[in-house]
């Protein structure tokens, strides 16, 4: 068995994320707000990105709503 033929999650995270930089204070209040609603903060990133990406290239003329709680 080569030790590339099995899933590693620690591997797959670390080839599979590109750092995004943001501001410290951001990222603060971006943890806060996954400590208030117990989600990763990682996750909440992602979708934040995720809708707010689709939102731009598919309704830009919609207001955006974010479900944390479904999350």
């Amino acid at each position: 068995m080569n030790l590339s033929d099995f899933d590693d999650p620690v591997l797959n995270e670390r080839n599979n994320n590109t750092p995004v930089y943001i501001n410290r204070y951001i990222a603060r209040s971006l943890i806060n707000v996954a400590g208030l609603e117990n989600k990763d903060p990682q996750a909440l990133a992602e979708y934040f990105l995720q809708l707010g990406i689709y939102t731009v290239k598919y309704h830009k003329d919609q207001k955006v709503k974010f479900d944390i709680e479904n999350l």
